[in-house]
Parts: C-alpha cells; sequence; structure tokens
C-alpha cells in the first residue's frame, strides 16, 4: 500500500491542474523536489549524504526540514500556477534559496562547506555569473559581459531545441565558455564547485531513458516496513536492557509508536491525533531512551514529544501546558547522560549574574516548549529545555561565570550580512592560497 505525506498529496494534486511546464517540476511525489528545496534534494539522497558524511540523526532532521518545506509550498504552488514559467520561476527561487539556506543550520562546517561546494556545481556554468563567484575568480568586466551574453543565447537555444539537440547545444556552448576563462579561473572554479570542469560538464549531458522496461509511477511515494526482520528489530543488550532497531520509511506515527511501545515494554499514552510520517533506517540498536531521542527530533519540528515516566510512554502536544511533574530534574552532572532532544530541567547556581539578567540573556536560546523559573534571593535560576539546549545554556552560563583567559593573539572579527560564515571558507581559502578545508597558515587562521 502506498502513502503520501499530507503536504505532498496536497501539491501532487495542485500541479496536477496547472499548466504543463509545471506539471514537469514535481516528477515525483516520493522524492524531495530541487524546484522547492534546491541541492537538499541531492544531499539525502544515498551518494550525496555519503558525501556529506551524513549521521543518521542529521539526514533525519534534513528529511523531516524536507516535508517541512514541501508542506509551506502548497500555498506558493497555488499563487503561481496561472503565472508563465519564467514568472513561476522567479517567485520560486526565493523560496528555494531560504530552504537551502536553513538547511545550512543542521550541517557541521565541514559539512557547510561541501554543501555549498554541491549548490555551485547544481548550478553549473550558470553559477559563473554570481558576485562571489565572479570575485573569487577575478573575472575581469569584458569576461563578464561575454559570459552572461553566452548564457542567455544558451538558455534560450536549449529552451527551443529537442533532446537530440539539447546535447550538442550544450557541448558547443561549454567550449565557448571555456575559452573565456583562463587557466587559473579554471582551476579556482573547481576548487569552488569541488568538481572537475570535464565532470561537470558530464553531469550536465542529458540521460538516455530506459525504452524497454516501462516507468513506475511517479506519484507513489515507497511502501514502508516496520517489522521487514521481525527477529532482529528487538534484542536484549549486554547491559540486560532492550535495545531496538528501526527499519522505517513513510510510516504513519501512530503505527510507529504502536510498534516502539510494544518493543520497549512501555504503555503508550497518546491523546493526540499525529499527523505526517516518519522515516528511519538504521542497522545500529538503541536502548528505549536512545530511541526516544531519535523520534523526538522529528516530533519536535511539529510541536509534539515524547516523554517516558517508568514503564508509561506519554505524547504530549507542546501547544499545551506540560505538567511540572511530568518533567524530570536533572544534577548539572548527570546532564551529559540525557538525551539531545530529551524535555528536562536543570538548576543553575549563578555567582557573577544576577538571576534577572541570565533569564534575560537565555531567553533567546528558550524554545515553544522551555521556560525559565527564577529564584532572585538565592541567585539561581531553574531552566527547562532539552538536553542539547541546557548544555549549551550551561555552557553561555560558565563563559560568564568561569570566563577562560583571554586569547593574546590580536583577532579581527568580521560580520557578515548576507551570506553565511560557512560559505566564505572556500573563497578565503582560495585567496589566501591554503588548501581544501585547510584553516591556518604561516600567518593567518580562520575560524567560524
Amino acid at each position: 500500500m502506498t502513502r503520501l505525506t499530507s503536504g505532498r498529496f496536497l501539491i501532487w494534486m495542485l500541479l496536477l491542474l496547472v499548466a504543463a511546464p509545471l506539471l514537469g517540476w514535481y516528477q515525483s511525489a516520493s522524492a524531495a523536489d530541487p524546484k522547492f528545496v534546491g541541492v537538499l534534494a541531492l544531499a539525502v539522497e544515498e551518494e550525496g549524504a555519503k558525501r556529506l558524511n551524513l549521521s543518521e540523526e542529521t539526514l533525519q532532521k534534513l528529511l523531516a526540514f524536507i516535508d517541512e518545506r514541501e508542506e509551506k509550498a502548497v500555498n506558493l504552488v497555488q499563487q503561481i500556477r496561472t503565472l508563465p514559467a519564467a514568472e513561476q520561476e522567479a517567485k520560486l527561487r526565493p523560496f528555494r534559496e531560504e530552504s537551502e539556506n536553513l538547511a545550512v543550520q543542521l550541517l557541521t562546517v565541514p559539512q557547510r562547506e561541501i554543501f555549498n561546494q554541491m549548490r555551485l556545481a547544481s548550478r553549473g556554468f550558470d553559477a559563473l555569473t554570481d558576485p562571489q563567484v565572479t570575485a573569487v575568480l577575478t573575472l575581469t568586466k569584458e569576461q563578464q559581459e561575454s559570459l552572461k551574453t553566452m548564457l542567455a543565447q544558451r538558455s534560450e537555444a536549449l529552451s527551443q531545441g529537442d533532446k537530440d539537440q539539447q546535447a550538442a547545444i550544450k557541448t558547443q556552448f561549454q567550449q565557448r565558455i571555456l575559452a573565456v576563462l583562463t587557466a587559473e579561473q579554471r582551476t579556482r572554479w573547481e576548487k569552488l564547485a569541488g568538481v572537475k570542469l570535464a565532470d561537470q560538464v558530464a553531469q550536465n549531458e542529458p540521460k538516455d531513458e530506459p525504452k524497454d522496461e516501462p516507468a513506475d509511477d511517479p506519484r507513489a511515494e515507497p511502501t514502508y516496513t516496520a517489522k521487514a526482520e521481525p527477529t532482529a528489530t528487538r534484542r536484549v543488550g549486554p547491559d540486560g536492557k532492550i535495545q531496538v532497531r528501526f527499519n522505517f520509511r513513510y510510516a504513519p506515527w501512530k503505527e510507529v509508536l504502536d510498534w516502539f511501545a510494544e518493543q520497549a515494554e512501555l504503555s503508550l499514552q497518546m491523546d493526540y491525533p499525529l499527523q505526517g510520517t516518519f522515516n528511519y533506517i538504521d542497522k545500529n540498536y538503541y536502548n528505549p531512551d536512545q530511541a526516544i531521542d531519535v523520534m523526538n527530533g522529528v516530533l519536535l519540528t511539529k510541536g509534539f514529544t515524547l516523554i517516558r515516566r517508568q514503564q508509561q510512554l506519554l505524547m504530549v502536544n507542546l501547544e499545551d501546558e506540560v505538567p511540572d511533574v511530568w518533567v524530570e530534574f536533572v544534577t548539572l552532572e548527570n546532564l551529559t547522560t540525557r538525551g539531545h532532544y530529551e524535555l528536562v530541567k536543570c538548576l543553575f547556581q549563578l555567582d557573577k549574574m544576577t538571576a534577572e539578567e541570565a533569564s534575560a540573556d537565555l531567553q533567546q536560546l528558550i524554545g515553544p516548549h522551555g521556560k525559565i523559573l527564577v529564584f532572585p534571593a538565592a541567585k539561581q535560576i531553574m531552566v527547562q529545555e532539552t538536553g542539547g539546549q541546557l548544555r549549551r545554556i550551561q555552557a553561555m552560563i560558565e563563559s560568564v561565570e568561569k570566563p577562560r583567559q583571554t586569547v593574546a593573539e590580536p583577532v579581527t572579527e568580521y560580520t557578515l550580512q548576507f551570506v553565511t560564515a560557512e560559505s566564505i571558507l572556500p573563497v578565503a581559502r582560495v585567496l589566501m592560497g591554503l588548501n581544501e578545508e585547510e584553516n591556518r597558515g604561516e600567518d593567518i587562521s580562520m575560524a567560524v
């Protein structure tokens, strides 16, 4: 039985009503569409995830983020469906770029650099007109005008040619574009995009479609398996505790939670209907607390969280007031043992800051499900948040209460407004003569 997430189903239904050019955008309801999430669609595919070295946790965050963005795209698609193709693309471009910029925040610094390389490589030669790329390649005004003219001619020629003609058009313009660049500029472009120019040209060539085998239904999402290997999804670990393994793809949340509660021998209390699906396949085994944290990483984006109380597993709607007795208190010494997405509370003792000052500073780190209780006389604050966020709060408080010694070396700080710091690093390395992934030279050291 095939299943569609509510957002993707609505998008698919809307696209059935619009003009043919827009139908071509949403090629598959089971895959992320680059028109809405850009190169992020490639990042979550097997090859892209391997190149980025994504952990299962990060991959699931990205998949959940894609679902969220595609659901938001429903209204946009409805608004632009009557516009000409060029205007549709102009309306979609800011949404797509926003998707990519937001997704970057879920990645580590090395992953962000590779992601930005993938963004440039996915655009191909069209990226040569970007101001940032133009500056790094040190293109002259004559080169810029020449490239702009050729890329416009290339776009027009491709729009008018059939599939057989497009291959010849791409080859022709590839030779003309490369002739504009110097050898040094070609080398710099390869470093920025992370690909060889020959490889990039090959990626832009149209692929032959199979003629004998019938194509799969592009509207169908993959079916899921919750117990593909019944004897392998649950075991007793070395410590005598139950361990489970995930094998879900597009599984309804109710079925996921029922399965988990059964495997972990917990009693599920779920008073709220939860829409959407859960996607997670992992060969590793997790104890119940770790498994709950994996699921909470996705549930928090939907406004829900799971709380375990002894043998009960409670589904909590974060829009409601979470009963104080449900949220466990943990000491700062034990905070490192709690899940990244587990909702807990900690007590912080202050010395240099007042409780009111700490509360005011920490408000920026408190999410919709967190809260702060202030005890002025005792110079203490009680903070309720996820384990991961509480560790950040702990580090922030300690930076004031126990400041490190000031570094003696001169440091110049640059605040960026229109680009991320990670996207600047590859550019800076090229200009400073540093190798890929190298942040330190003879007389310079860079850090984000």
